[in-house]
């Protein structure tokens, strides 16, 4: 084959001339061809061949049909076009393909299966930039309690409002180890991090923000009991799907800290060195799904803020205003009203326990003293103590002493996960501290108000007669951590009719 072309070829002093190439390809040497060039100067006949092909340019139309260095250039052009696909995030080969089809359902539609595709890819290389970088800056944490001022008072409290916050910087978080895809207990995280000795310490700040009518007022101060992060950190990459219910379900089981890295939510067309950029550096798009340190902290500012001072006059201007409602109704029913609130409080406290017993330790937390369920309670105890009977919201009394006679009473567990008296009455029997052992007269009047051993086995009753006998002698013999403070005579009293006269003889109380 025969291929005619224009040149133009340069002298040194500038001048052109119009040359005449001829090129031949050479039979049976693929790749390979004789150009011939057509010259009319003998000055330029004896130039070097080189010297020659550096001095011509091709006139258009004339283009390269083949070239001496054609696999050289091909090579650098697949290496070239590997680069520039890994660095648009695009880069998937053969394999990958047969992989990925290989575990996409029967019958995605296109659309599907290529957004499908583009998430594996990002799974992938996420995954990948964590396992060679072994770090990744993690966003702060926060968590804040708030109490506004109760609807319907006004003498300028209804405007007013506590809160108080706790936050930590950003954390530069170093692994000694990064798992891929690792199963833990019953989920299988994309990244599990093993974080580098020593580990760093949670520093945060706590904030008091008080805000009355346009006026604010606010205190910082330093975290005073500062911890330690936990020994792995759990990273989630979202693309399209993020942690749904259920998985983090499983993750609060774990009770593992547990970050998530939203990509979906970067617009734009991102590359491979923005896309390692953002997951290694950057803060943006990634939130903390779940973190033990937020549990703890927030019940650190739920006390806090129920000691406020703010909230403490809160608390004592409602129950100024109030007091005359209250006193409307007659203590006997507010005494039902507390007992039937009290068991509220413990038997969702009691189911609670039994999830984590399922779930994992830390999957639900308890009810304290900021839930509706204690609202009733402590409601009813306002109310009782308005009539005169005071103690009702004390912690051992209605956390300790008022369950352990309802459970007697009802031969069931209240405020225990068991199911009759004699179960709560063998926890009784061993109990040691000095502060329960001064509260087992109660007890004992309850055992025998409410016939309590026509419930148990003769071996159970004989257990219980030699443990009774050892208490009173305890408090025949005036062992001070035997007996009672009358605090509480009155209000149970009224609680447990039943006990009343057991309470009034006096027997186990401190003079």
């Amino acid at each position: 084959m025969v291929d005619p072309a224009a040149a133009e070829l340069t002298l040194d002093d500038g001048r052109t001339i119009l040359v005449d190439l001829t090129g031949e390809r050479v039979e049976g040497e693929a790749g390979r061809a004789v150009i011939t060039i057509n010259l009319s100067d003998p000055a330029l006949a004896e130039m070097d061949v080189d010297e020659l092909r550096a001095r011509l340019r091709l006139l258009p139309p004339a283009s390269w049909c083949s070239h001496w260095r054609d696999r050289e250039l091909t090579s650098q052009a697949r290496v070239r076009a590997a680069d520039e696909a890994r660095q648009s995030l695009d880069a998937w080969t053969d394999e990958d393909e047969a992989l990925f089809q290989a575990q996409l359902p029967p019958g995605t539609d296109p659309d599907a299966t290529a957004t499908m595709r583009r998430e594996t890819l990002l799974h992938r290389t996420v995954k990948s930039i964590l396992e060679d970088a072994r770090r990744i800056r993690a966003p702060g944490l926060h968590v804040a309690v708030q109490r506004d001022a109760p609807d319907g008072y006004g003498d300028g409290w209804d405007d007013r409002r506590v809160e108080i916050l706790w936050w930590s910087a950003p954390a530069e978080l170093r692994f000694e180890a990064v798992e891929l895809e690792r199963r833990l207990g019953r989920i299988v995280p994309d990244v599990v991090g093993r974080l580098a000795e020593p580990r760093p310490r949670i520093l945060g700040g706590i904030a008091t923000r008080v805000q009355r009518g346009d006026d604010e007022e606010e205190d910082e101060q330093h975290d005073e009991f500062p911890a330690h992060w936990s020994e792995a950190v759990l990273i989630e990459v979202a693309v399209t799907h993020k942690v749904d219910e259920e998985k983090l379900r499983k993750v609060r089981h774990l009770d593992l800290p547990t970050l998530e890295i939203d990509l979906g939510s970067m617009g734009g067309r991102m590359t491979l060195d923005g896309l390692r950029k953002l997951v290694v550096d950057g803060t943006e798009g990634k939130q903390w799904l779940h973190h033990p340190a937020l549990r703890t902290r927030r019940a650190v500012l739920r006390y806090k803020l129920r000691e406020h001072a703010e909230v403490l006059a809160y608390q004592a201007y409602i129950r100024a205003h109030r007091r005359e409602r209250l006193l409307e109704t007659p203590s006997s029913q507010w005494a039902q009203r507390y007992l039937l609130a009290l068991r509220a409080f413990c038997d969702a406290n009691i189911r609670i326990e039994r999830l984590r017993k399922t779930e994992g330790p830390r999957y639900l937390e308890h009810l304290d003293e900021d839930s509706e369920e204690w609202a009733e309670v402590a409601l009813a105890a306002e109310a009782l103590e308005a009539h005169g009977f005071e103690g009702g919201a004390e912690h051992v009394f209605a956390r300790t002493i008022v369950p352990r006679i309802l459970s007697i009473q009802l031969n069931t567990g209240v405020g225990y996960a068991v199911s009759s008296a004699i179960q709560v009455v063998n926890a009784i029997m061993n109990t040691r501290s000095d502060n329960s052992t001064q509260w087992l007269s109660l007890y004992l009047i309850a055992a025998k108000s409410f016939d309590v051993e026509r419930h148990f086995r003769p071996e159970q009753v004989r257990r219980f007669r030699e443990w009774r006998a050892e208490v009173v002698r305890q408090i025949e013999a005036g062992t001070h951590e035997y007996l009672r403070p009358a605090r509480f005579d009155a209000i149970l009293s009224l609680l447990f009719p039943a006990m009343a006269r057991g309470i009034a003889h006096g027997k186990g109380r401190a003079d």
